[in-house]
């Protein structure tokens, strides 16, 4: 059956949150208000104008900008035989206050996997039972969030005068079984008034979730056929720029009428991903040429020579931007300088290979996303390829020019990094040298 996990958090601060206790009852109730049944798609429906004049009402918080009233977070995780035929949804629900004046635009974000699609979005301006619609004047994406492998979406619309209130809500589709979702608590923007997040998984699935950085304890409850996963917090306060605390969901596995799915139950398993291009692409990508530097010996000086050649090869300028699995082929990219980050750690493999010293790979979460907690496992959480060797308890990162063999880039010292391919380790999680 499903899982709920509660995350020690790192040391304590000063918090001004206030969390409900919700039974399951009362959890329930306040789902089917907001969203309906959960065995159908939620329909797009705006709150009463009176509900939002409450909520306006009641807000005690800072009253000198703007102000979340309420950010509702829904997703429905979708299961097939056919996982190709599965579409998860995710729809936010946000009402924005203005109760001091702003300058520009108001902005709308929202995370979501990499691979969702906009369904569509609706907004309007209420201010007392006065109601006008409004459109999104910009829209655009860029990559990241808590996890490299997501998407933050911006949406822009015209500003708010003192008083009014934006309510949208917007839709995505995720093509596929939803196997992780994260987000943080706070927004930067603003504090907000009433949070929730909550995920509808059905019953022939396993899903966990999870807070980070928070004491927090989500609750589960059936309903429609659906596990309901929900957290609820009240005066969330805005959040810094390291996204904490935030929640994640992960999707263990499933069997829909008995078709067993694996998605997430562990570590090993979840860097499939990372071995299809480390494991497997890597030897496509030397193109049947000859080893380019002459075997060194199996020893620690011919391993930091190996290291050295290959980390002052010229590289792209975006080579540590570029993303881990494009790897390009080997000879005639190092002939044009056109390595990256992910091209270089493939060359150093083959160099090491080549000289018959035991090593794995690596791959590092680094400093543009918080950590995560080893309880949690799920695919896509890490960003930078890395090579370990543990017969000389030696990090190598040869796109870090600047870094000797035993040292990372600064992004990544003190990170954390998981094994990813390796005759010893895969799946175990290691903190990287400081």
């Amino acid at each position: 059956m499903a899982e709920t996990q509660r995350v020690t958090p790192g040391p304590r601060t000063r918090s001004v949150w206030r969390t409900r206790t919700w039974s399951f009852a009362a959890l329930l109730a306040v789902l089917a208000s907001l969203w309906g049944c959960a065995s159908l798609p939620a329909p797009l429906a705006f709150h009463s104008t009176d509900a939002i004049r409450t909520s306006q009402l009641e807000w005690r918080g800072d009253k000198s900008g703007a102000a979340w009233l309420k950010r509702h977070y829904r997703v429905v995780v979708d299961v097939r035989v056919d996982p190709s035929n599965a579409v998860s949804r995710l729809t936010y629900h946000g009402l924005r206050a203005r109760f001091g004046a702003g300058r520009g635009d108001e902005v709308v974000r929202v995370l979501t996997p990499k691979r969702a699609i906009p369904v569509g979005t609706r907004a309007r301006v209420v201010r007392k039972n006065i109601v006008r619609p409004v459109k999104v004047t910009s829209a655009r994406h860029e990559s990241g969030g808590v996890d490299p492998e997501q998407r933050a979406w911006t949406l822009r619309f015209p500003p708010l005068a003192v008083g009014e209130v934006l309510e949208v809500i917007t839709r995505f589709d995720i093509p596929g079984t939803l196997v992780t979702d994260a987000r943080p608590l706070g927004v930067k923007d603003a504090p907000t008034g009433e949070l929730l997040v909550s995920y509808h998984v059905p019953t022939s699935a396993v899903g966990q979730i999870g807070v980070e950085g928070h004491r927090v304890r989500p609750v589960v409850a059936n309903k429609d056929g659906y596990r309901v996963m929900g957290l609820l917090l009240n005066d969330v306060p805005a959040s810094g720029p390291r996204m904490v605390p935030y929640v994640r969901y992960v999707t263990r596995n499933a069997s829909p009428r008995n078709y067993d799915q694996l998605y997430a139950n562990s570590w090993a398993f979840v860097v499939q991903n990372y071995q299809r291009e480390f494991s497997e692409r890597t030897i496509k990508l030397r193109e049947n040429a000859t080893l380019p530097l002459k075997a060194t010996e199996a020893s620690l000086e011919g391993l930091k020579k190996a290291y050295r050649w290959v980390r002052d090869r010229i590289q792209r300028a975006d080579a540590l931007r570029a993303h881990w699995s494009a790897g390009q082929p080997l000879p005639a990219n190092m002939m044009r300088n056109n390595l990256t980050a992910t091209d270089k750690v493939h060359l150093l493999h083959w160099l090491i290979e080549g000289s018959g010293l035991r090593h794995e790979i690596a791959m590092g979460r680094s400093r543009r996303y918080p950590r995560t907690s080893v309880r949690l496992p799920a695919p896509g959480l890490f960003d930078a390829p890395l090579l370990y060797v543990s017969s000389f308890k030696l990090w190598l990162d040869p796109a870090c020019q600047a870094c000797v063999a035993g040292q990372v880039r600064p992004s990544l010292r003190g990170r954390q990094a998981i094994i990813v391919v390796g005759s010893q380790g895969v799946g175990t999680i290691h903190t990287l040298p400081r």
